[in-house]
């Protein structure tokens, strides 16, 4: 939506839901997930709980909406950033971004997203539409297409396997409580895993 034909009380709504984001995570940030109610999230913004579920459904879905962020920023990142010559080194930084990010939320914000992925967000999280899912089969098929991946399988069932391996990896970080180095491990994994998918 263009904000310059925006009216008046859309850019409210807008800001609103900003609003409503910015502050639930700075108190979720403070005194967790758990111990955050709506109505100190409505309070704290100034609006009545009915305005809260104007625009959101539950508290699981600011989580949702916060991680859907991820998406818009690894597109940025990709179109800027990202210089490697080699697909598989492509592929790596896709995933050490992504681990990166949710490193960067927390363990307890990670957990949340583990929840709702499940009750609330499944149709997002696993979504192909999704610009994670896009960018990864891309950078697969133009490494198959360059023979440095193997084409045994194709570029959606090689993303599948790495989405199945990155969700795994957070889930382990998460049930270990974020004490081992998360960045560390998935530097070492996905290379272990993408060495079966090397073309010799």
């Amino acid at each position: 939506m263009n904000e310059g034909n925006l009216t008046k009380r859309q850019a409210q709504a807008i800001e609103t839901k900003k609003q409503i984001l910015e502050t639930s995570m700075k108190l979720i940030s403070e005194y967790g997930y758990d111990n955050v109610k709506i109505s100190q999230i409505c309070k704290e913004v100034g609006i009545s709980v009915g305005g809260f579920y104007h625009h959101f459904k539950s508290k699981e879905d600011i989580i949702i909406e916060v991680y859907k962020e991820f998406d818009f920023l690894l597109e940025n990142y990709i179109n800027n950033n990202l210089n490697e010559e080699c697909y598989i080194d492509k592929i790596i930084s896709i995933i050490l971004y992504q681990v990166s990010y949710a490193k960067k939320k927390g363990v307890d914000i990670l957990k949340q997203v583990y929840k709702a992925q499940l009750y609330e967000g499944t149709e997002f999280f696993i979504s192909d539409e999704r610009k994670l899912s896009q960018i990864l089969k891309n950078t697969i098929q133009c490494g198959q297409d360059n023979n440095e991946i193997i084409k045994e399988f194709t570029a959606t069932q090689i993303k599948d396997q790495l989405l199945r391996f990155s969700r795994g990896i957070l889930y382990d970080w998460c049930i270990h409580n974020g004490d081992y180095d998360l960045l560390n491990e998935t530097y070492i994994s996905i290379n272990l895993l993408l060495n079966t998918m090397k073309n010799k």
